[in-house]
This record gives C-alpha cells, structure tokens and sequence, in this order.
C-alpha cells in the first residue's frame, strides 16, 4: 500500500503556550494573573483549548489539580454555555465561566512581602501566614502532571466566526512529503514517584464523536451550508444567515462550481481537501491527481528497467550490481505499480468520483433552497437532508476500494512490539498527532474508526466475490 501519497500544502499547527517565568516582581505577577482568573468571561485567544483554559483558572485554587477534575469542569461550561458540538473554538468567542469559577476555593488576593529571613530560620519556624503551603510529597503537585492538551475543542453555534485558513505552499512530490505533526511532552514526575501511565483526553461521548465527524466530512469538500470557501480556504460561519433567497442559491452553485473544479484537480495536478489540525485550526493538503500519478508510474518504471541508469530527480542512483537489481523490483513494484498505479491513481479516480456526485448534490438543492427555503422549518430541512447526504456520500468514497478510509484500514505496520495486522493498526491509532500522511489528516475517533473498518472490510468481501464470479 502507498503511505506517502498526500502532499501536506498548509500546516502551521499553533505554537505551544508558554508559561511566564516567575518574576521578581512577586505581588504584582500575581495580581494581574488573579484579575485576569476572576473574570467570569474568558475571551478566546490563538492557541486556546477548552481544556487549558480551565487549567489555567483551576492552577489559583489551592485545590489539587486533576485530570478529572479539569475534565469535570470542561463539561460544565460545555454545558452552561450550551455547546451543542464540542469539537472547535475560534479566536474571538466568548465563555461564561461563572459556573466553575463559583465552585472554586479561593486564594490570597495579595501577596505581603515576607520579613528578612534569619540563617537559622526554617519554614516550620515561621508563622502560618508567612510560609506558603506545600503539597505532600504523597501526592504529584501542578508541576508534575503534565498538560494534557485534548485533541478537541468546542464550538458555539450564537457566535459568528471562523476558523483561520492556512495558506497553500508550494507543492512538492508527494511520494517525497512526510508529515510531523508531533508535539513536544514535558518531563515528568520525580525518579522517587511511581510512573502514571500517559493519560490522553476522552474522545468524548458517542454523540461528541458523531459530530465531530460529520464536522470533519462536511469542513473536507465543498457543500456545508455552514462552510464557506475561497481556493484552498475554508471558513465556518455557525451564525450564517440563510434567509435571503439569493445568498441561498448563489451558495448551492458556488458549492456546485467548487466540486466541478476540485474534479478537474482530480484528473491534473491533485485537489485540495480540508481538516482540522491538532490544535483546532484550518488546515490543507493536496492529493496527488491522476496525470502526476500515471507520470510517476512512466518514471519509477523507466528507472526500474534501466537499472538505475535513469533515475527521478532529485534520487541516487543505484551503485553495483546487486543495489541495481534491487532497484529494478523497487521501483517497478514496490513504487510503481503498488504505490502509483494501486494507491495514487485509484485514490485520485476515487475522488473524481466523490467531488462530480457531491457537484450533483449541490446543484440539486438549488430546488428546495428556491421553495420551501423561503421559510425558516424549510431552510431547516433542507440544510438537515443535504449535509447529511454529503457525510453519506463521503464515506462511501473513503471506504470504497482505493478510498482514503480502505488504505487505513487495509494497512498492516510494525513497531517495538512487532508486526500489527490491518485492522488492528487502525484501532491502535490514536485520534491526532500522528506522522504517517494516512492517519495525519483526519481525527481518528473510535466512532471514526469502528465505522471505517466495518465499510472498509465490507467493500473487500464485495471485491473478492467480484474476482470469484463465475463466468
């Protein structure tokens, strides 16, 4: 199987939060961060999760922090805000916190400097109100549970926003590309505590995980009448307002006149499909199209029957007589017809497919949109029948053979453990950060998983009994 045939076009994962150092400045440091923790309404800034923003509040209780207890309160703002899908935050959205802030037991609102200290004091010598509180060795302090960054974030429907596009650069080969969407750990726990074994953020209910993948189907192709697009761009707009008749339509045929583009794509160069990055934002790569696919094939099989007297730019060619004969079965089997003409070129016609039906689809809601659309319950309708119909037929195109979803769940692997069969690879996955280009670009659920796996192994059966046919 071919596992480098996307080519990453835009990823500028967020920088990582970084912690101010202590200043010498003790009392005020500590004012403006107690000012800016008391305030019932948080502002969202770049970078922002929902988990790191109740981190950051619960970090001033003298309570221990826990990852129960950050997830906890997660849920409260999730649902005092009523957030109907947990999966993005945009810069500029606004939460009420007062249900968690209320809850919270509270610190010192200052900071009196503490007296010279005499050579013979010690910390049980000095008063109460001058030694600070410090946690039980029993038990890991603040600075020893590691954050835990979820690999999803909310959004509220009342607040028009929208995701930060990242820019198209210039392609590259896209059996050369290789993705690293790693973020760094922080070392923790001291050699004398026991080892905790890494902790990861719940994916989330059943629903949360539902919706983030329909989220994810609907923000990858043009169609959702919630996403709006410009090149490689895509845009949320969770307040968009769908009453004018003409913004209705305009909208289906430029959804239409997207997928109509994205297919010619398909047939040259390759289209540009859309997600969501680890960090919440908008991100884009490029899959390879038909015409670079069949052209890596002519080269790759060139290099192969010339034993590396030709080679593809940019490759080495092969030295003595036995580097040649392996490069002859490499790049005529291996690269060329596995990777080019098995995963390239039928991923590419895969494609074209999913993009001329989803053309269809958009053109066909111009109908409705242009009827029962004048009403609000029609305009409801018809944006709950057609979404849904573009999830429908997105995975049908992922778990269809040579769809993006069939290459996931048909690849076996290896690591320190051993050899990982197919199927089993998939579920071992984890949701994001992932360096390998078939799992980096999507959010790999149990939900997403589970339902991927059972399509995929369906279309193999269906496949087999087509190659069994009698005649």
């Amino acid at each position: 199987m071919p596992i480098d045939e996307t080519n990453i076009v835009g990823q500028n994962p967020p920088e990582p939060r970084k912690h101010s150092a202590q200043k010498t400045e003790a009392q005020e440091d500590f004012s403006k961060i107690l000012k800016r923790s008391q305030s019932p309404v948080h502002t969202v800034e770049k970078g922002d999760t929902l988990w790191n923003i109740v981190r950051e509040k619960l970090f001033l209780s003298p309570e221990r922090i826990s990852n129960t207890r950050i997830a906890n309160n997660v849920r409260k703002i999730v649902d005092f805000n009523r957030i109907k899908t947990p999966d993005l935050i945009y810069p500029g959205q606004k939460f009420d916190l007062q249900p968690m802030l209320s809850t919270l037991k509270k610190v010192p609102e200052t900071i009196s400097d503490p007296p010279p200290e005499k050579p013979a004091d010690t910390v049980m010598d000095k008063p109460v109100d001058q030694a600070p509180e410090q946690p039980s060795t029993a038990e890991p302090t603040e600075a020893e549970i590691p954050p835990v960054p979820p690999e999803e974030s909310t959004d509220t429907a009342p607040v028009d926003s929208e995701i930060p596009p990242a820019p198209l650069a210039a392609e590259t080969d896209a059996s050369r590309q290789i993705i690293d969407a790693k973020t760094a750990k922080e070392t923790v726990k001291p050699a004398e505590e026991p080892k905790e074994p890494e902790k990861i953020t719940p994916p989330g209910t059943l629903s949360e995980q539902m919706a983030k993948y329909k989220i994810d189907q609907l923000m990858a192709e043009p169609g959702g009448d919630f996403y709006s697009r410009n090149g490689g761009n895509v845009y949320v707009r969770p307040a968009y307002d769908q009453s004018e008749f003409k913004g209705r339509v305009n909208k289906d045929l430029s959804d239409a006149g997207e997928n109509i583009i994205r297919l010619l794509e398909d047939i040259t160069r390759g289209s540009v499909r859309n997600y969501i990055g680890p960090g919440g934002e908008a991100l884009a790569y490029r899959k390879l199209g038909l015409f670079d696919a069949l052209g890596n094939f002519m080269k790759n099989v060139s290099s192969g029957l010339s034993f590396g007297a030709y080679v593809p730019e940019g490759e080495e060619k092969p030295e003595g007589s036995l580097e040649r004969v392996k490069h002859f079965f490499s790049k005529i089997f291996r690269e060329g017809l596995l990777q080019d003409l098995g995963g390239s070129t039928t991923g590419a016609v895969v494609s074209g497919l999913r993009h001329s039906v989803l053309a269809a689809i958009n053109a066909l809601e111009v109908v409705p949109d242009a009827t029962i659309g004048n009403i609000e319950a029609g305009r409801k309708l018809t944006t709950d029948v057609f979404d849904n119909g573009q999830v429908v037929v997105s995975y049908l195109t992922d778990v269809i053979p040579g769809g993006e979803a069939w290459f996931r769940v048909n690849t076996a692997g290896s690591n320190k453990e051993g050899w990982i069969p197919p199927v089993y690879l998939n579920f071992k996955t984890s949701e994001q950060g992932i360096d390998d280009p078939r799992w980096a670009t999507i959010r790999n659920t149990p939900f997403r998983k589970t339902i991927e796996s059972m399509g995929a192994l369906i279309s193999d059966a269906a496949l087999l009994g087509m190659v069994n046919i009698k005649p």
